[in-house]
């Protein structure tokens, strides 16, 4: 959520080296204001994908976080 975002931004100086974790989704899905996908799309680990058609403007925080792991990825590669 953008109040989320903005604690986590707000406190990155104070907290280094903690990872933040926002779990607003779980919460909505647990709540019933969000409904989780099939279970056969769950079963084959495609609810991210559920989501992303339910909510296309989720699409650039998709890739986001691709571009996250394939920068953290890389980062532990060359530290070696």
């Amino acid at each position: 959520s953008r109040h989320g975002l903005q604690y986590h931004q707000a406190s990155r100086d104070d907290k280094r080296g903690v990872v933040f974790m926002s779990v607003g989704g779980a919460f909505d899905m647990l709540s019933g204001i969000i409904q989780r996908a099939p279970v056969h799309i769950r079963s084959v680990g495609m609810e991210w994908l559920w989501r992303l058609f339910k909510e296309p403007w989720r699409l650039r925080r998709q890739l986001a976080l691709i571009k996250f792991a394939f920068w953290a990825l890389r980062e532990k590669v060359q530290t070696r």
